[in-house]
């Protein structure tokens, strides 16, 4: 059951299936912004990872927050430059 505020503006950019999946995608102008769209989506759907393009170096880390309703998500964030977003079918692949 989704718990946020029918008002809410909180939306991925984008979601794509992949081996039966799915795959929250945010993109970000610099090399920092908020994910909080990408922590509600995850935690709502149970998911265990995600993609974020933006300006800054490849890196793959865990993240682990507390949302507004008081529930936590952890997931897998592997970021990539926006360079590389052709190539990020064989980053998923690995």
């Amino acid at each position: 059951m989704d718990q946020r505020k029918k008002s809410s503006q909180a939306e991925v950019d984008f979601v794509i299936g992949y081996k039966s999946k799915v795959l929250p995608i945010e993109v970000k102008a610099g090399k920092t912004g908020t994910l909080k769209s990408l922590h509600y989506f995850s935690q709502e759907k149970k998911l265990s990872f995600g993609l974020r393009f933006n300006s800054a170096l490849p890196s793959i880390t865990t993240e682990a927050h507390q949302l507004a309703n008081g529930q936590k998500v952890h997931y897998k964030l592997l970021s990539l430059p926006l360079y590389l977003v052709e190539y990020f079918g064989s980053f998923i692949k690995q």
